[in-house]
């Protein structure tokens, strides 16, 4: 295993006088690395990325809410 693994760790901004929010979130155990980003965007919709790569490639899942 690498050094530092495993990991977890999260941030978020909420800043309602500017109006930006997101966040993120990320874990890994040393073999797959999964996480979730997401952004509120002008037209007032959430974008969500949520991501792993278990070796084989980056994988990428997008939605809106």
């Amino acid at each position: 295993m690498m050094a530092g693994m495993p990991y977890d760790f999260g941030w978020g901004v909420n800043d309602p006088n500017s109006g930006n929010q997101f966040s993120q979130k990320e874990e890994s155990d040393g073999n797959v690395v999964r996480g979730q980003y997401s952004v509120l965007l002008p037209d007032g919709r959430t974008q969500i990325v949520k991501y792993f790569d278990d070796g084989n490639g980056f994988n990428v899942e997008l939605s809106y809410e």
